[in-house]
């Protein structure tokens, strides 16, 4: 049976912050993330999963001020101070909240910047961020976004994540696979889940397009879970939709999609 993880930015996010935990309980998940629960105090965050039983599936590094336009500083070796000190807060957050994984956001490009020159900077950060998770025993991930939906995105290409994690070579590096950014992207969702399944260590579902709920939109995601149930996947599907205002907040997404 694979599991589920209310994505707490988008999955009852009309609802009081304490309430979305018992909302996604009485929904039938197993677990919360949220990229920043330091906004709300980790204390707090864990207390509040606690209470209903939840495990925390996994939460984002600080990510700098998204108001200055900031999502990550990974690319940027003049930020190696920030950087490190994310991963730091990052980590002793997971810790505490005995959350699994941590996500890592690369950085917004600047005006002059290129790829290919910030390439080894962000190998170079991502390699001493990797030490530290396995120190911590808390799996480092990094996450491709679209264009389309994050403009200048350092990471916003699967075959560069590929490369990526390839050149870090470490148990304690994976991908969190976006299916709705992949698709974006021009990405096989299906096929990559075939080809690449050993690099994925968790999951972010929403369908193309509305970034609703699975089966309510063109990808296969039928497909893509009967790969994960062969493959008897461990890891955290999170749910990170916004579910169309007539359909309930369950699960039933999922039996649906199994029984077409």
């Amino acid at each position: 049976m694979l599991q589920f993880s209310a994505h707490l930015g988008r999955r009852f996010s009309g609802l009081p912050f304490e309430a979305r935990f018992a909302a996604a309980k009485a929904a039938g998940f197993g677990a919360v993330e949220y990229p920043s629960p330091y906004a709300v105090g980790i204390d707090y965050f864990d207390e509040c999963a606690r209470k209903q039983g939840l495990a925390v599936a996994q939460i984002t590094a600080p990510a700098g001020d998204a108001g200055k336009g900031d999502k990550g500083f990974a690319c940027f070796s003049f930020r190696v101070d920030d950087f490190r000190a994310s991963i730091r807060k990052g980590l002793a957050a997971a810790n505490l909240l005995d959350c699994p994984s941590l996500l890592v956001r690369a950085g917004i490009l600047r005006e002059d910047d290129t790829r290919g020159d910030l390439r080894s900077d962000y190998i170079d950060n991502m390699r001493w961020a990797a030490e530290q998770c396995a120190l911590a025993e808390v799996k480092l991930l990094i996450e491709p976004a679209s264009e389309k939906v994050v403009p200048g995105y350092f990471l916003n290409d699967m075959a560069l994540a590929i490369s990526v994690l390839n050149e870090l070579n470490s148990d304690a590096v994976g991908l969190l696979f976006n299916v709705y950014q992949a698709h974006l992207m021009g990405t096989d969702p299906v096929k990559f889940v075939k080809d690449h399944y050993d690099l994925i260590r968790h999951f972010h579902v929403a369908d193309h397009p509305g970034r609703n709920q699975p089966g309510t939109g063109s990808i296969d995601f039928k497909s893509i879970f009967s790969v994960l149930e062969s493959r008897s996947f461990a890891g955290w599907i999170g749910c990170d939709y916004s579910a169309r205002p007539e359909a309930d907040d369950t699960l039933e997404w999922y039996r649906s999609i199994l029984q077409t």
